[in-house]
């Protein structure tokens, strides 16, 4: 398959920031690694495209491992899902079935990669830099659609789960309103009460009901407001700030318990912290590293308090000056020592957060989904936005072209997943409604 054809498609990677999927594959490495760790609690969707579409999902993995030209290609999984890796190892085809710990963030691909294959990426490094690709279970999902269907990115895989009375996984329109997928899970509160989170309790975004599904979004969790983790994740920075510097105990916990630390790099949370304790806020280089598990925020402090935020904030900061990590790219030699003894069990982590009632396995249902409208922005990936292509008043097919990216871009196209009429186009975004409302 041609790497022009992935980027006309609109695949990007579905686990992350959204990093077009035909610029990774086009180097060359030594192992090829398939993530289904999903490592965030409460999110099934990977799990789900594994047990229901496997023959979909090595037919990507062929395409994948034929572009790369890997010699090693490992099905990453938690082995504590027994019965899914019995079956994945029933049906080894190119692929070598990895179980994982079942630990927390063992989906973040600095951590999956050393689990895997033994070599630390250095530190503000890519898993290219050490001879591997890692790509997320439904972006090998997509890429075996294209393969077999030739079926562009118009729909994926999300997890609603939380407090819901129909908590599922389906197949959702790319732009569908999160309010009419609400409407399907029958929200338990009202929303007025509730905050809504785009991804898992740990690293999800806050949205609110007015937004719209993106190809980033594997999941969308309806938490309370008054919800032990939404007060975490919801505090005031000025508060913060304050807090730090009259509660921080300087138990290095954050640093002890930060997974990158543990993985060899030489971040360290309690003394950006300490610095913080002391007075005004110093930009600590070091920040620029820290892939934001929360692990700090949400388990590690006794005093409530967030290094994470923090960090945050210094990145932002050193953007603004223009500071680069550049002279920063050590690379370590080994694991700490003690890193089996740091690591964060993830259903000890669901029992902290206080969301056991939420962890209820949900599958894949067999929706009919039919939007009245979608939004499809053309922003949903790193690199240039797309641009529309689309005019208004046009009559579109699910998979039609809507948005086109430029031949040396880091960019991809969008389609339109309705049938319909396109209503609106902006710079931005391009909504559709649904023929059977027009």
């Amino acid at each position: 398959m041609q790497l022009d054809k992935i980027k006309k498609a609109g695949i990007i990677g579905c686990g992350g920031a959204g990093f077009p999927t035909y610029f990774k594959l086009q180097g060359k490495v030594d192992t090829l690694i398939i993530n289904g760790a999903e490592c965030e609690p409460l999110l099934e969707t990977d799990k789900e495209i594994l047990r229901n579409h496997l023959n979909i999902v090595i037919e990507g993995i062929k395409v994948a491992k034929e572009l790369v030209k890997a010699e090693n290609v490992y099905l990453a999984v938690k082995g504590y899902y027994k019965e899914l890796i019995s079956f994945l190892k029933k049906n080894e085809d190119g692929f070598s079935v990895f179980p994982l710990e079942n630990i927390y963030p063992i989906g973040d691909e600095q951590i999956l990669v050393e689990a895997i294959t033994g070599k630390i990426i250095p530190e503000g490094g890519i898993p290219l830099d050490v001879g591997t690709v890692v790509q997320n279970v439904e972006t090998i999902f997509h890429l075996g659609k294209l393969s077999l269907e030739n079926e562009n990115f118009t729909h994926r895989f999300v997890t609603v789960n939380g407090e819901v009375e129909f908590p599922f996984v389906a197949y959702i329109p790319i732009g569908m309103p999160i309010l009419e997928l609400l409407d399907i899970a029958k929200p338990k509160i009202l929303l007025s009460n509730a905050k809504i989170i785009d991804g898992g309790p740990m690293m999800g975004k806050f949205i609110t009901e007015n937004d719209f599904i993106k190809k980033t979004t594997s999941g969308i969790l309806i938490i309370p407001k008054q919800h032990k983790l939404i007060r975490q994740r919801t505090r005031d920075l000025e508060a913060i700030k304050r807090i730090s510097r009259s509660a921080c105990i300087q138990c290095r916990k954050c640093t002890d318990l930060c997974p990158r630390n543990v993985n060899g790099h030489r971040i360290e949370p309690h003394k950006w912290m300490r610095n913080l304790a002391l007075g005004e806020m110093i930009p600590n280089e070091m920040a620029q590293i820290c892939s934001e598990c929360g692990v700090c925020e949400l388990y590690a402090c006794p005093m409530d308090i967030s290094p994470r935020l923090i960090a945050q904030l210094m990145k932002k900061q050193m953007f603004e000056k223009g500071i680069k990590n550049e002279n920063f790219h050590n690379i370590p030699e080994r694991k700490k020592e003690y890193a089996d003894f740091r690591k964060v069990n993830t259903l000890r982590l669901i029992e902290h957060l206080d969301i056991d009632q939420y962890n209820v396995h949900p599958h894949i249902e067999k929706l009919t989904i039919e939007p009245k409208m979608v939004r499809i922005f053309l922003d949903q990936h790193i690199g240039i936005p797309a641009i529309p292509s689309a005019k208004l008043n046009d009559r579109v097919k699910i998979g039609d072209t809507i948005g086109t990216s430029g031949d040396e871009d880091l960019s991809v196209d969008y389609h339109s997943s309705l049938n319909g009429k396109i209503i609106s186009v902006e710079n931005e975004y391009i909504e559709i409604v649904n023929e059977k409302n027009i």
